[in-house]
């Protein structure tokens, strides 16, 4: 018996209409060292003079500018001065009708990076530019309006967006298309029809996310005739591109032979692969091998 749970489809809609913002954020070298070691230099001051110098000699090093730092406080203010002459740059070309400058500066703005962040701003220069057949605009546009970020939310307008990108060939766009219609997003409800057709057209150009997605309709037979050989070859293919659900799903066919054949020690390295990527499910599959011998 295998060691984990059946494969599963996952629809989690954050997965396309959330938005996920990380900040990063820095400590300074000496409130670092003052906050880990507090009472560090009056225990040392009752070692004597000799630990008092020490001490003092190490608080001027950890004090004093390495030229490495000073380098890179240098390159910083060049990169950043760069990217403000570019930014100056586009928005003269915006000026000038420059669809690649409207979708470059509306990316700009709506991650905010170099820029103070503008969702408004964005969503007008974007759509802008996939208004004018700008396949990465309209690709961005759909995001944009299913998200609702600068503009209200219009699923229905947004999976229209996203399919004029997604018939221009944009892997990304196509297999977003696929996975709204597999879960259910568009005005007609589910379309698991819709949804594969998105979804090969994505895989056969590489799309580790769909290869993953085709695979698991494929394995269950949900919307497709189930063919486990067809989905541990998508999830080969995705595994090989690091995707950990991949990774996951293809070990626990290598463990079972199904649609392949059976191999432990392959299942074991797959299920390493995607425990390394901190997926629960091979983490505990591999802790299962690991106690049985196996």
């Amino acid at each position: 018996m295998a060691p984990g749970r059946s494969l599963s489809l996952v629809t989690s809609r954050t997965a396309l209409v959330g938005m996920v913002v990380g900040v990063a954020l820095g400590l300074s070298l000496k409130p670092a060292l003052l906050f880990v070691f507090p009472a560090l230099p009056m225990r040392l001051t009752t070692l004597g003079p000799r630990a008092r110098s020490m001490t003092a000699m190490g608080a001027t090093i950890a004090e004093a500018p390495s030229a490495q730092r000073v380098g890179l406080e240098q390159e910083e203010q060049e990169e950043l001065r760069g990217k403000e002459e570019e930014l100056a740059e586009l928005e003269k070309l915006v000026v000038q009708g420059d669809m690649n400058a409207h979708f470059r500066l509306g990316q700009a703005l709506r991650k905010g990076r170099w820029i103070e962040q503008d969702f408004d701003r964005a969503f007008e220069l974007i759509l802008e530019a996939a208004e004018q057949d700008h396949v990465r605009a309209q690709f961005m546009t759909g995001l944009m309006l299913i998200r609702g970020e600068g503009c209200e939310v219009d699923v229905e307008t947004g999976m229209n967006f996203l399919t004029m990108a997604a018939e221009e060939g944009l892997a990304k766009a196509q297999n977003a298309i696929g996975m709204l219609h597999l879960m259910g997003e568009g005005p007609d409800g589910e379309d698991l029809l819709s949804a594969a057709f998105w979804l090969k057209k994505a895989a056969e150009q590489g799309n580790a996310e769909a290869q993953y997605q085709l695979g698991t309709m494929l394995l269950e037979g949900h919307g497709l005739e189930s063919n486990a050989t067809w989905a541990a070859s998508f999830f080969e293919k995705a595994a090989l591109q690091g995707q950990a659900e991949a990774q996951e799903a293809f070990a626990q066919l290598l463990w079972k032979g199904v649609g392949v054949p059976q191999s432990k020690a392959q299942a074991a390295r797959w299920f390493s692969e995607a425990a390394e990527q901190e997926n629960a499910e091979a983490s505990f599959c591999l802790g299962c091998m690991l106690r049985t011998g196996e």
